[in-house]
């Protein structure tokens, strides 16, 4: 009888906790015996060919062969217990899914696999019952994964396409239309993106159709997460709260979160200057993209008035139109720089009050 046993799982990596033991009496039968299960136990965790029935715990601890054929379409999520280090190479001969565990079963891109006939995967223990999947092969082509298994109908893409060049749902966010639309209401949008996102986080990046005209201070849920702001940048660069002028009903933009809020990246150009960009009073202003802003109004008296805002910079020039009495008009300011003010006047040489229709240039 020999004194080694028959399991690859019972031998140690340390030569001096195997069998026999030195103590132990060898005569030459059972010398042969260890031989022979030795090299039996070799053999199958090498090159062994064994089956196993799909099961939501495969307990590959009931099969010493290295190389194991996975039959049935049972949902797995565990492999059993085997000590650490021990590979297993797992061909699946249906369709079934592996569920990914962070701790128990670790899977390529933690995400759920699709297996298909022939699909193999290498499974390493790493003790008490966990597993790493430490390389998936498909039968042809990259692994169907996650909840986006079925790409072959994608626009633009035909089965044969797919086939010779698949597509991993882990490295593409599948857009299968120009943009996802929205759902939810006017100020409280939602977005179902695939595959879900499970976090909010900075440079998420989505092109987006509204269904709606934006509302009053509107937020946007993706994925169910919590919503955050819609807001849009003016042209100064500054963030300004969404409404119907920057988001119409239908509208298409990249929405992109910023770490605080989802920022829609494309609005109308006219949306872009209007708001807190303008203001078409009699005396009023309009900032363009870039930071140019032009300023304009009616002065009445000889005595500096105040522009209707500040330029940021305090760089601009101005020019006047003197409208009052008399038969001509006179442009009556010089187009020197002007810094460091907020205010400006417009004098000549009328004794009287005039009217001067007066624009600035600055930024």
């Amino acid at each position: 009888m020999a004194d080694v046993t028959s399991t690859l799982t019972s031998w140690s990596s340390t030569a001096a906790s195997n069998l026999p033991a030195n103590s132990a009496a060898v005569g030459p039968n059972t010398l042969a015996d260890n031989q022979r299960v030795i090299q039996s136990v070799v053999r199958a965790a090498l090159a062994g060919d064994g089956t196993i029935a799909s099961a939501t715990t495969t307990d590959l601890s009931t099969v010493n062969d290295g190389d194991i054929t996975v039959t049935g379409t049972t949902t797995i999520t565990g492999l059993g217990t085997l000590t650490a280090g021990i590979k297993k190479v797992l061909t699946f001969s249906g369709v079934l899914t592996l569920t990914h565990n962070a701790t128990s079963l670790i899977l390529p891109g933690a995400a759920n696999i699709t297996t298909a006939a022939g699909d193999v995967a290498i499974m390493r223990s790493l003790g008490s019952g966990n597993w790493k999947c430490v390389a998936f092969q498909p039968a042809a082509g990259n692994a169907k994964v996650g909840a986006n298994a079925d790409i072959t109908s994608m626009t633009g893409l035909t089965a044969p396409t797919v086939a010779a060049n698949p597509i991993r749902a882990t490295d593409l966010q599948v857009q299968l239309t120009t943009a996802f639309t929205t759902g939810g209401t006017a100020t409280a949008f939602t977005l179902t993106p695939a595959p879900a996102i499970t976090a909010n986080a900075a440079n998420q990046r989505f092109r987006v159709k509204f269904n709606a005209a934006a509302g009053a201070t509107p937020t946007l849920a993706v994925s169910g997460l919590t919503a955050l702001n819609l807001k849009y940048k003016d042209s100064t660069g500054t963030k300004q709260a969404i409404t119907a002028t920057q988001v119409p009903s239908g509208w298409i933009s990249d929405v992109e979160n910023d770490g605080t809020d989802w920022v829609v990246l494309d609005v109308p150009l006219a949306a872009a200057l209007q708001g807190a960009n303008q203001s078409l009073a009699a005396s009023g202003y309009q900032k363009l993209p870039g930071g140019l802003i032009i300023q304009w109004g009616l002065n009445q008296s000889r005595t500096p008035f105040s522009l209707p805002i500040a330029f940021p910079t305090d760089k601009f020039i101005s020019i006047g139109i003197h409208t009052g009495s008399g038969s001509s008009v006179n442009i009556i300011h010089d187009l020197n720089y002007r810094t460091n003010l907020t205010t400006d006047s417009f004098l000549d040489s009328y004794s009287s009050a005039i009217n001067v229709i007066w624009f600035s240039i600055g930024y």
